[in-house]
């Protein structure tokens, strides 16, 4: 996760991590939760560049109340998210169980991103606005120079049998068996030691084990 302390070299880092994607075929998926209109604009940027010789990116603009939901249908463990506004660690959350990486441009009291992958936080929503144009030039900028790209993970051991607890979203309950949303993929496991788990919960889980679930404030 890409610090909040330096948003120019955190910007700069984000760029490149949508490049990368982009370069390797992802999907762009844009959310604004409340402020439909910054989703539109996001994906509008990446899919129809103005300036002539740009890359064209796929780019999707989510809205209405169920964005969750479409989201879980489309997304891909190899694609990006661009968060705009202060309502978003839920979505941001649900994208490290993915395997999406998510940038975050929030301001705001209320803003709460600490699950993102990138987090640049802003004074207010016309920074938000400037943050996201400047977002679209740098992954352009990066795009030209694809020798310095770095390809997507694709480690042959799935890291939800590695060392590390991964997260994990409840797709589907058998008993004390679960079918969990996982950056790996679809993956099966023992849920024996959790109780009352429904579907759509966070959970960590090490070895085809759920060790609990996820706490988020």
């Amino acid at each position: 996760m890409a610090a909040a302390d330096a948003p120019g070299e955190t910007l700069a880092a984000a760029a490149m991590a949508v490049a990368s994607r982009m370069a390797q075929g992802a999907t762009l998926w844009a959310v604004a939760p409340g402020l439909d209109d910054h989703a539109r604009h996001v994906a509008v940027e990446f899919l129809h560049p103005v300036v002539v010789g740009t890359q064209a990116l796929p780019a999707v603009a989510l809205s209405g109340a169920n964005v969750i939901d479409t989201a879980r249908r489309g997304c891909r463990a190899s694609d990006v998210a661009v968060l705009v506004g202060p309502r978003t660690a839920e979505f941001a959350a649900r994208c490290r169980a993915w395997g999406v990486v998510s940038i975050a441009l929030s301001w705001g009291d209320e803003a709460s991103t600490s699950s993102a992958t990138h987090i640049i936080r802003l004074r207010n929503e016309a920074d938000a606005v400037r943050a996201y144009h400047l977002l679209w030039e740098l992954t352009q900028v990066c795009l030209e120079h694809a020798d310095l790209l770095e390809p997507t993970p694709t480690d042959s051991v799935c890291a939800v049998c590695a060392d590390d607890a991964v997260l994990g979203e409840v797709a589907g309950i058998d008993g004390d068996q679960v079918t969990l949303l996982t950056p790996c993929g679809v993956v099966a496991a023992d849920a024996s030691l959790v109780a009352d788990l429904a579907i759509d919960d966070l959970v960590l889980v090490h070895a085809g084990v759920v060790l609990g679930k996820e706490h988020r404030s």
